[in-house]
């Protein structure tokens, strides 16, 4: 079993106990679509041979790492040596480039989620 943990924002979570409403349900909304997203693409990216390794592609909330979290991982046996790659086996990462195509976008949508909602008030 592999897991990936995105955590972007722990910085706000002081911020985030005290915030609007409005805040907090747009955020958790939005960590639900990037999670969504980051699914989608690691199982586009994932090699296919028999179609299992992509069968068992998941993503789960994360709450006991903070209310804005998500983990994206597989529980194939093999999960880890397909992303990491062996001695006799080049990596063919699928979870680690997903995530990190989510997180090119994810601070610019927090930015501006955050300064919307401010806006409101």
């Amino acid at each position: 079993m592999i897991e990936i943990k995105f955590r972007g924002i722990e910085i706000f979570q002081d911020y985030l106990k005290n915030a609007p409403r409005e805040v907090r349900e747009s955020l958790e909304k939005w960590v639900e679509e990037m999670s969504e997203r980051a699914y989608q693409i690691a199982r586009e990216r994932v090699p296919v041979r028999t179609g299992y390794l992509r069968s068992t592609i998941y993503k789960t909330k994360a709450p006991f790492l903070g209310r804005y979290t998500f983990i994206l991982g597989a529980y194939a046996d093999y999960a880890g040596f397909v992303e990491f790659g062996t001695r006799k086996m080049r990596a063919r990462p699928y979870l680690r480039p997903a995530i990190d195509e989510v997180r090119k976008i994810a601070l610019e949508r927090l930015k501006a989620i955050t300064e919307e909602k401010l806006k409101v008030r």
